[in-house]
């Protein structure tokens, strides 16, 4: 049971770095849009940055329901209160590389 709620847990956390790294991205992209006007190598740069923003922060949430399907998958296998259900994590982890 605790390894499952700590795989769960620990899926939420991976999650919010998404979030924030997608969040950076988007940021910097408008950044170098705004402060670097006429520079062609950073407005280049800052419209790269946008798009892999969202599509950074697309493969956060994707990367996290997979695993969130994952995790429910083990729980019903092993179930919430046997002993096997410690191996969970491994087998989840092993599955989601």
């Amino acid at each position: 049971m605790l390894a499952i709620d700590r795989t769960r847990l620990a899926n939420e956390r991976t999650l919010l770095i998404w979030r924030r790294t997608a969040i950076m991205l988007l940021v910097s992209g408008v950044t170098l849009l705004e402060l670097f006007e006429g520079i062609l190598v950073m407005e280049v740069t800052g419209a790269a940055l946008i798009p892999e923003g969202f599509l950074t922060a697309g493969l956060g949430v994707h990367r996290f329901l997979r695993t969130r399907t994952l995790i429910e998958a083990a729980e019903k296998d092993y179930g919430p209160s046997s002993p096997s259900g410690l191996l969970a994590p491994v087998h989840i982890s092993q599955r989601a590389s």
